[in-house]
Order: structure tokens, then sequence, then C-alpha cells
């Protein structure tokens, strides 16, 4: 639903309602929840990371490499971090030049009402952005974990019973 959403219900969420009511109404099952979106699928994570080394990049950290692969969705995500904090930071100023204008008597009346507005849209806008934020932030370590997960597993996998057979389960586990 996320992608089908237009831009009001992803910046204030509701495209996730539907889910919510139900999950009240009763407990949820499996077949109520949506198809997990191709982004963060453990397949399109791993054909990235695996391509990646494909590459030459053998001598990389998993975490370098990881970080190269979703550089686009943590550049974006620190952007809006950054948006909120300048939104936090700004506060201070819009309450100062709103009681400038509340101690002169000359001035348009246009101009309070546009500091309180302002005043008052700045958390307002800071709260979708720390929204978004802790939402793309766990998005990502999701996609961290998906990668890193069933490129272990695969490995698991192709070990010969020989290998298999010479390591305990601590070391298969630990691969």
């Amino acid at each position: 639903p996320a992608t089908r959403a237009n831009f009001v219900s992803k910046a204030l969420f509701w495209w996730m309602f539907p889910l919510l009511l139900l999950g009240w109404k009763r407990p949820l099952e499996d077949g109520d929840l949506w198809e997990l979106c191709f982004q963060d699928s453990s397949l399109r994570n791993k054909t990235e990371l695996m391509s990646f080394f494909a590459n030459g990049a053998t001598q990389k950290h998993l975490l370098v490499v990881l970080i190269l692969i979703n550089r686009t969705a943590i550049i974006v995500n620190g952007v809006v971090r950054l948006l909120g904090i300048a939104l936090v930071q700004v506060q201070p100023v819009f309450v100062n030049r709103l009681l400038l204008y509340l101690q002169d008597p000359t001035a348009n009346s246009y101009e309070g009402y546009l500091w309180a507005l302002a005043l008052f849209l700045a958390p307002f806008t800071y709260a979708i952005l720390e929204n978004h934020y802790f939402f793309s932030a766990f998005r990502i370590g999701i996609r961290f974990r998906a990668a890193a997960q069933t490129v272990i597993y695969d490995k698991a996998l192709r070990l010969s019973p020989a290998a298999r057979a010479g390591s305990s389960v601590g070391q298969i586990v630990n691969l």
C-alpha cells in the first residue's frame, strides 16, 4: 500500500490505517499482512550484495559494502534528519520574532499571524520528519539484515557434508 499511496498518505502514514484498524478489531493473521516490497526483499538485497562482491570487492568489509549498496537511502535519510534538526533549532527564533512583534505596536497584524503559524508548523513538520527518519532507518536495517542473513544461509547450504561433519553447530552458525 505504501507504493500506491499519495504524498499526504505517505507523509502522515495514513496508508497503514486499514491494517491498524483491522488489528484493533481482531488479532492479525498472516493473510492480513501485505506483501513485502521488492526493495526490502531478501532476494533483491542478496542479489545486489553478491553482484557487488562479484565485481571484485572481496577485500571490503561487509558493513562497508552494505552501506555502499544502500547509500541513496542512507543519504536521503540523513537529509531528512538534518531538516528535522534544523526545525528544532529554528523554533526559538520563531518565538523571539513573535515576542518582538508583540512588543511593536506599529507592526502589521499579518506578521504576527505568520510567526504564530511558523511556530505551530515547525514542531508539526518536525514530528513528521522524525517519524519518517525512524521508519526509514528501520527499513535500511532490515535490508542490511536480510542481505547478510541470506548470504550466510546460502553459504551454509553450499557446505559439503564433509565440511559440515568437521564443524560444530556453533561454527556453522557463526559463519
